[in-house]
């Protein structure tokens, strides 16, 4: 080799060798900076913006733990559902798993696009060096390694990094899922919930059938819901039995063709969360009839089984779900599992599965489609169980004319009488909790605010009895020291401290054609507060 190449050579890989050197610096300079480590002794600690990092996130991997499997699956073309072509690629949710990190968005169509994993610290600013190239798959998922500090996420797609196009969404924060193990045996993935019908009393009834059968937590994605039926995800939340998945897009609504993004999205939200997820739409229940209990059950089965399929049958339902609470007898006769049993024949024509989610790379719908190596699906005997599904005959709904394709014979079919009972307890009890709800009382008030506030301002209901001798309309008052009758004139002149007599003024009588005698209240423009 010639002495002036070699020489340049050598000076080109100390070179090198030095901006690597430099680069490294810089790089622990910069976690040196914004970190600090838990359990370690850190000079950063008088940076009032330093980022603490607890020692669950003091983890960095190199790569995506099954990227070849990821592409060798992403080759078939499976999950390329591009349903709305025009649809905005916002982010959904992201999750921190032990060894890498999942950010789910809300456009199918970018199934197999290059991304980019952004991460963000404490303070919501990049850690530039630490940027990963990656691929959407399965559906609208970005998997990405781990970074150490990392709080936030973003995404951005090869064709927005260019200056012109630069596309920020603003980053999302992590939800932990690095568990050692889950934290629920059993839990639900709710399927979305969309349409007009009202969904109170049909969630209800879910979550109380399923919590019967051994579930702990239940995965919800709220589509369109409106505020009354809303209150009972709500309470279910404030029990600590329920999280949900609010979707903020750009369309007014969501319906059906947006299935998938749910079912990814809960699948990748109960993962190491939970061990078990029961993957179920609103109307579908299913019915253990095996030995001992479900959870039981399961925890029979061998390691490798990712996924147990139970055969279905379809519940002829025709009346929709009222709007509102109303009475109790009204609920009893309302109850879905009371007022339909018309059943068709069980099948396998429209199987429904329970996961193992961190065993299940993809879904379809209702069950597994790509297992990680060596993991096994498992078919359920009939005997051991299957699925109600509860199927509209509406003709506007989803396969709403399926009466029409039918051939078989319905035929009567019940839950146990125990397990009706137990849902029937439960479901009135959590109905009343929620839903059994009243005005505020005025005479419920204490005087005292009463006499410093408006009764407009009190929102309260008054709650008159009528005394047909005298024809006055008293008020009652639980206060021993209002036990005096009151006229409406008089409680407001007391109520205000209005110069207005607040002695009995005698009614005025006429008689009307039909000689009845009737009260007239003297003209007072106290009078039109009533």
């Amino acid at each position: 080799m010639h002495p002036n190449r070699q020489k340049t050579i050598v000076f080109v890989s100390f070179f090198i060798l030095i901006w690597l050197l430099f680069h490294q610096l810089r790089r622990v300079k910069i976690i040196e900076r914004n970190f600090i480590l838990q359990g370690a002794v850190n000079k950063s600690l008088k940076l009032s913006n330093a980022c603490i990092v607890p020692y669950w996130n003091q983890v960095t991997t190199d790569d995506v733990t099954h990227s070849e499997e990821f592409k060798k699956w992403r080759a078939t073309g499976f999950g390329d559902t591009n349903n709305l072509i025009d649809a905005e690629s916002r982010l959904l949710s992201a999750f921190v798993y032990p060894e890498e990190i999942s950010i789910i968005t809300t456009a199918l169509y970018t199934f197999g696009k290059p991304a980019t994993c952004r991460y963000y610290d404490c303070n919501r600013i990049e850690i530039h060096s630490a940027r990963f190239k990656s691929v959407v798959w399965p559906l609208s998922v970005i998997t990405c390694p781990r970074r150490l500090g990392t709080e936030y996420v973003s995404v951005s797609f090869e064709d927005e990094e260019e200056e012109e196009n630069q596309l920020i969404r603003e980053p999302i924060p992590l939800v932990f899922r690095a568990f050692e193990k889950p934290i629920h045996e059993i839990s639900v993935c709710v399927g979305p919930l969309y349409g007009n019908e009202s969904k109170w009393l049909e969630t209800i009834e879910y979550v109380e059938h399923y919590r019967l059968l051994g579930a702990t937590f239940f995965y919800f994605n709220l589509f369109n819901m409106n505020d009354y039926d809303r209150k009972i995800i709500d309470d279910y939340e404030r029990l600590g039995l329920a999280e949900s998945t609010k979707y903020v897009t750009e369309y007014l609504r969501l319906g059906w063709m947006s299935h998938l993004l749910q079912t990814h999205e809960c699948h990748h939200r109960s993962k190491f969360h939970s061990k078990w997820v029961i993957n179920m739409d609103i109307d579908e229940r299913l019915v253990y009839t095996g030995p001992f209990n479900l959870k039981h059950y399961l925890q029979s089965m061998p390691p490798n089984i990712g996924e147990v399929s139970f055969s279905t049958n379809r519940v002829l339902k025709t009346e929709k779900i009222p709007e509102k609470y109303t009475s109790e007898a009204k609920l009893l006769s309302d109850m879905m599992f009371i007022k339909y049993n018309k059943t068709t024949e069980i099948s396998w024509y429209n199987l429904k599965g329970i996961i193992r989610p961190e065993l299940v790379a993809s879904l379809f719908f209702h069950w597994s489609f790509f297992q990680f190596e060596g993991v096994k699906v498992m078919s359920v005997p009939k005997r051991f169980g299957h699925v109600r599904h509860y199927r509209n005959v509406d003709g506007s709904a989803l396969n709403g004319n399926w009466m029409d394709f039918y051939n078989g014979t319905l035929r009567e079919t019940r839950l146990s009488s125990s397990f009706e009972k137990k849902l029937m307890k439960a479901v009135r009890k959590r109905v009343k909790y929620v839903y059994d709800q009243r005005m505020i009382r005025c005479e419920e008030i204490p005087n005292w605010v009463t006499a410093r506030y408006r009764r407009e301002l009190l929102d309260c209901f008054k709650n008159y009895s009528f005394n047909s001798k005298n024809m006055l309309l008293h008020t009652f008052f639980d206060d021993s020291k209002s036990s005096v009758e009151e006229t409406p004139r008089m409680f407001v002149a007391r109520l205000f401290g209005s110069p207005v007599s607040t002695s009995v003024i005698p009614f005025e009588k006429e008689n009307n054609n039909n000689n009845q005698e009737t009260a007239k209240m003297p003209l007072d423009p106290m009078d039109s507060l009533w």
